[in-house]
């Protein structure tokens, strides 16, 4: 008779899972978060963050359904450009990299803004 003697298998670590390492997509789409988070901060703190409207003098202060749909342009816009050179610069290759590059890009961006009050945004020095 024959009799069949069951082994044990040891189940993986989770540090030797067979994962693939992320994507460019992902990296993109996590530095891209790591920004936005960063810029939700700095408007929610009252600080200008990195802006491409305010470079380019766009009036962001509107109240309003409208000025809403204004600031959520210069966010996506302004992180979509800043993760594509914050990748360029780190080249993260971990989802733990690239969101913490997007925090820091975001962060050193943003450091020295000023604190926005009624009526001060984009105005220019005389």
């Amino acid at each position: 008779m024959w009799l069949a003697i069951p082994t044990a298998h040891a189940a993986p670590l989770a540090n030797e899972a067979n994962t693939l390492p992320p994507s460019s997509g992902q990296i993109y789409f996590y530095t891209f978060i790591g920004a936005v988070f960063l810029y939700v901060l700095n408007r929610q703190q009252n600080k200008q963050p990195y802006s491409v409207f305010t470079a380019l003098n766009v009036d962001i202060d509107r109240r309003g359904f409208g000025g809403f749909c204004i600031v959520l342009l210069d966010m996506l816009l302004s992180c979509l450009l800043g993760a594509v050179g914050v990748i360029a610069l780190t080249s993260p290759t971990t989802i733990s990299q690239a969101f913490a590059s997007g925090l820091g890009m975001t962060g050193i961006l943003s450091f020295h803004t000023k604190e926005i009050t009624k009526g001060e945004v984009n105005e220019q020095p005389k």
